[in-house]
């Protein structure tokens, strides 16, 4: 997985724009519902490298799954100078290990972005045409499997957001390297 990879799947999702709001180097990918208003953080893309010389980007999540994610998987911390309860941090490159899928990777992407959209006023929904509409929160169901994610590897999206691509086949051999 590269800075570039990440930086493009995050772009790819309705509304969503880079800026870097604290200084260069620190990219922030955020959701705009509405023309010429900051936009919600769902991702930050952190500049430089850890002491493990791992690259750190952090994505919000739900706490249970939160939780779940570092237990399961190595790379996956308590988020890097965010609030630890609703955010994770997923280390790539250096010395961090590979356990995440790319398929996975993207859906943790959508569920960040998600969250953040779940809580913008419908209207705004609306115009970001968010595929989460009409289902509501509550018919949202993240218990299939422990770290919060779906069986059908869509993250609760019909098709998800990155299905008319047609380099985005679903290949569970692939890793987020």
């Amino acid at each position: 997985m590269t800075p570039e990879t990440l930086a493009a799947l995050c772009l790819a999702l309705p509304g969503a724009y880079e800026d870097e709001p604290f200084g260069p180097g620190t990219l922030v990918y955020r959701v705009r519902s509405v023309p010429d208003k900051a936009g919600k953080i769902f991702a930050l893309l952190n500049g430089g490298s850890d002491a493990g010389g791992a690259t750190r980007f952090n994505l919000k999540c739900e706490p249970e799954a939160a939780l779940s994610l570092r237990a399961t998987h190595p790379e996956v911390v308590p988020g890097y100078h965010m609030d630890k309860k609703h955010w994770n941090t997923v280390r790539f490159g250096g010395d961090a290990p590979v356990t995440l899928e790319l398929t996975r990777l993207r859906e943790l992407i959508e569920d960040s972005y998600d969250l953040v959209v779940a809580s913008l006023p419908r209207a705004h929904q609306e115009r970001l045409k968010w595929i989460g509409l009409g289902r509501g929160d509550a018919d949202r169901d993240d218990s299939e499997h422990s770290d919060g994610g779906r069986s059908d590897g869509t993250a609760g999206h019909p098709g998800g957001y990155y299905s008319d691509d047609p380099g985005n086949a679903r290949n569970p051999d692939d890793t987020a390297r």
